[in-house]
């Protein structure tokens, strides 16, 4: 794995780059000891990805995202964790429209301790669903 990302999401990149359509670029683990989590009760962890050549995978990657929140909502889970799925727009290199996909976890807690447990089952969650959906295009 790349020098640099986080150990805990590491086999998520792992798992969402076997996915022919997907290049991820920056993600973080979150880190509930640095966060928002005394003043708001929540901390972030977060993948930011492409979905490549997006006309013709774009109904693929919708289809999956939608699979993951319905997979999501089925589940009780002992430490509360949800999904953010979100097009950013920007300006790129070329001060030409450009976009990205983000996928945020977020966790619940009252405590540092309690958030990280939720980040940490957020993002086994969703690298279970990646390995499951990957599998598929092998």
């Amino acid at each position: 794995m790349d020098k640099g990302i986080d150990d805990v999401v590491s086999p998520l990149i792992e798992a969402m780059n076997k996915i022919p359509y997907i290049e991820t670029f920056s993600c973080c683990e979150g880190h509930p000891e640095e966060s928002a989590v005394k003043k708001y009760g929540y901390a972030v962890a977060n993948v930011i990805f492409e979905i490549k050549d997006e006309p013709q995978n774009l109904i693929s990657w919708l289809s999956f995202a939608q699979e993951i929140l319905r997979q999501r909502k089925k589940i009780t889970v002992e430490r509360e964790f949800a999904f953010i799925i979100e097009k950013k727009y920007s300006l790129n290199e070329n001060n030409n429209l450009g976009w990205d996909w983000e996928i945020k976890i977020q966790a619940t807690g009252e405590t540092a301790h309690d958030c990280r447990k939720g980040l940490d089952d957020g993002i086994a969650f969703l690298t279970g669903m990646f390995i499951k959906e990957s599998e598929k295009c092998e």
